[in-house]
């Protein structure tokens, strides 16, 4: 049983990578175009003698392929418009290698090979522009390789763009004219596996006794499948009148079971066994979690929170902690039957940036990619190396835009493609009397390298590479032999793509980090002290945070990855970036609870002391931002939680409303200031963010 329960659990780890089966669908999508397309290549292949039908065939699978990859995931409409539109700029690279290898007569294969180096760096040029041709500029630079290779010994002339264009309408059938998965259904599934695992967790709190529990999913889990929900929102059109949870509630409700856990790790240990004793809480909780894992559409039932004022016999912190988790059951309760319209928001995934001027284009990044492709020819020419467009192949993949992300990925391709083919080698001779088995094994790695090129690109590399080797000794009967060529290939690619992003005018991202944690740090203050909003522009204001904070975590992480290669592999950084992307929620319900401290006690007499006391914890909070910014150490105020617990208002009775926001002011104060601490803690964010001011 405990080896079943373990193997469960590595399934259900898996199925985190993909909760709503958007990424295996496009991944079946993208296997059916190159079984459609290769097959109708194949075919065309007997009614032309001078070009083989497997040349078609690949031809055309990789022309389908590279309109479906390089389309990320949105809504058909706009789906639609990429396919076509990478289908048309394929075409007519392809329609350019032909005119060039027929006119270029004997000399083709080095006018090629000069064609690809210069269609490389000008696709890594239109990295400038971001959004589409982004997409369109890596594209070119592949489309081209096949260009290339299948024009060696005689050129398939025309044969070249209708291959791309039968390709391009393959794709386009396939992943936008056939069946499509409901998105509304889609959303819902993801949903549904997120309010499951909050109340697995609430589930875990009654079940096992222990309020303090942290097993199950991780808080960076947790937000992967917010990430998740919010992806498949954003395929909802906005004509759909479907409802769900909106992303921003489910990021409350993930602080909210956090409050309740932090809660329940301070008690004593005589309040926790209290607390997990009391019928009240325990019948509390199974409602709770039945409302968060079922979703109602109406509002629930209200928690019976009776159990709140039977802490008399409790010590004055462990009352302050069972109300901290009464108020963090308010909020789930409320939180679990919120939902909104889930086509209302932004055109979700596919939003694009418009091309730019030429002003715009990535220079650097264009000659980083010209010498390293030329550098990677010049090695091939040198050493004689049979299949020598692999190191330039890994080049393209490796190069990026900042030297931390280069770093990431010429690991991860290095690693990744060392164990699939390895693994390939070593099943080969057990599968060499079934090549109908061996090409199933390779056309199934389709969809898996999906699921994973954007979430573990060490763990795609490694299927892409299975998929190579066993593909191409299936069909093509190559000697194994070749096959040790594409490790030290892809080894030899990895090196130059590094060793140029690394020397020729490398982009480092400290000074960026140190910009975007100034400005993120800049604008949560400003949010913290904001009084005259109105409704609008403070979630205006707070979406912007949330982007803020988003472009903050993916600078910092390629800045980790210059200063310590080996968290490619490790997810140490997992908790400090959730502690930036949760910061701005954390004053979010600061200024939320403020305002209800602040109303609820008006409606009394007058208190002066309050407002002085909700001053003095507001200039504690922006006093912790100015340190960190400077680079000074922790502030403090020893006496503010004694002076704030003593200046509560005469109101505030045990369950009572204003009981509850006073505490969460308190604690959400507490989360701001420990975030920024952690930000201070952190030795590589540190040195950038402040190692650069001086």
């Amino acid at each position: 049983m405990p080896m079943l329960q373990q193997a469960w659990r590595k399934i259900a780890n898996l199925s985190r990578y993909d909760p709503g089966a958007i990424r295996l669908v496009r991944g079946v999508d993208l296997m059916l175009t190159v079984i459609v397309a290769a097959t109708l290549g194949e075919q065309l292949g007997h009614f032309e003698t001078s070009v083989p039908g497997f040349t078609l065939a690949v031809l055309a699978a990789a022309s389908g392929a590279f309109c479906i990859m390089f389309t990320p995931v949105s809504t058909r409409r706009q789906e639609a418009a990429g396919i076509l539109g990478l289908g048309l700029i394929i075409t007519c690279v392809c329609a350019a290698g032909a005119l060039a290898g027929t006119l270029s007569g004997k000399s083709a294969p080095l006018v090629l090979q000069i064609l690809w180096i210069g269609a490389i760096a000008f696709g890594f040029a239109l990295d400038g522009w971001g959004g589409f041709w982004q997409r369109a500029g890596r594209a070119t630079a592949m489309s081209w390789l096949f260009v290339f290779v299948f024009s060696q010994s005689h050129s398939p002339g025309l044969w070249l763009p209708v291959m791309a264009v039968v390709g391009t309408a393959v794709a386009f059938c396939i992943r936008i004219v056939l069946w499509r998965p409901s998105p509304e259904r889609t959303c819902r599934r993801v949903e549904r596996t997120f309010r499951q695992a909050v109340a697995g967790q609430l589930e875990r709190m009654t079940l096992e006794g222990d309020v303090a529990s942290s097993e199950g999913m991780s808080g960076a889990e947790l937000a992967g499948l917010r990430t998740e929900l919010q992806l498949s929102a954003g395929l909802i059109g906005h004509e759909s009148s479907a409802t769900g949870l909106p992303p921003e509630a489910a990021m409350m409700m993930q602080l909210a079971l956090e409050v309740a856990r932090d809660a329940g790790r301070q008690l004593s240990p005589q309040g926790r066994t209290w607390l997990v004793r009391n019928r009240g809480f325990r019948k509390s909780v199974q409602q709770l979690r039945d409302d968060i894992a079922h979703g109602k559409d109406s509002a629930p039932a209200a928690l019976d929170e009776d159990w709140t004022r039977e802490i008399a016999g409790l010590s004055r912190d462990d009352q302050f902690q069972v109300i901290r988790i009464a108020q963090a059951f308010r909020r789930l309760s409320l939180l679990s039957s919120k939902r909104a319209p889930l086509g209302a928001g932004p055109e979700g995934a596919g939003k694009e940036a418009a091309a730019g001027d030429w002003r715009k284009l990535s220079w650097r990044l264009a000659l980083q990619a010209g010498v390293a492709a030329t550098l990677g020819y010049g090695l091939g020419a040198i050493f004689g190396l049979n299949h020598a467009y692999w190191v330039t192949l890994t080049v393209i993949i490796v190069l990026t835009n900042s030297l931390g992300a280069t770093i990431r990925k010429s690991m991860q391709r290095t690693i990744g493609t060392a164990v699939g083919v390895l693994i390939a080698l070593a099943v080969d001779p057990l599968l060499s009397g079934f090549p109908d088995i061996r090409l199933t094994l390779a056309v199934l790695s389709i969809p898996v390298i999906i699921v994973f090129v954007d979430r573990n690109y060490a763990i795609a590399a490694g299927f892409i590479s299975f998929m190579v080797v066993v593909g191409l000794q299936t069909v093509a009967n190559l000697p194994l032999m070749d096959f040790w060529a594409r490790l030290y290939d892809t080894a030899i690619g990895a090196g130059i793509g590094l060793g140029v992003a690394w020397l020729l005018f490398p982009r480092r991202t400290g000074g960026s980090v140190h910009t975007l944690t100034t400005a993120y740090l800049s604008a949560c203050a400003q949010f913290l002290t904001a009084r005259d909003w109105t409704g609008n522009e403070e979630r205006a204001a707070y979406a912007r945070l949330n982007e803020m904070a988003s472009g903050l975590v993916s600078t910092a992480d390629s800045y980790r990855m210059e200063q310590a290669p080996w968290s490619s592999f490790s997810k140490s950084s997992n908790g400090l970036d959730e502690m930036v992307m949760v910061m701005a929620d954390y004053i979010a319900l600061y200024r939320e609870a403020r305002a209800s401290v602040l109303a609820e006690a008006g409606e009394g007499p007058p208190d002066p002391a309050i407002a002085t006391i909700v001053a003095r914890m507001d200039n504690r909070i922006l006093a912790e931002f100015e340190a960190v910014l400077q680079g000074r150490e922790k502030q403090s105020d020893p006496k503010l939680v004694e002076d704030w617990m003593a200046a509560m208002p005469e109101t505030a009775t045990a369950g009572s409303p204003v009981m509850f926001d006073w505490v969460a002011m308190l604690y959400y104060a507490r989360k701001v200031v420990q975030c920024l601490d952690g930000l201070r803690q952190d030795g590589m964010w540190n040195s950038a963010v402040v190692n650069t001011m001086r």
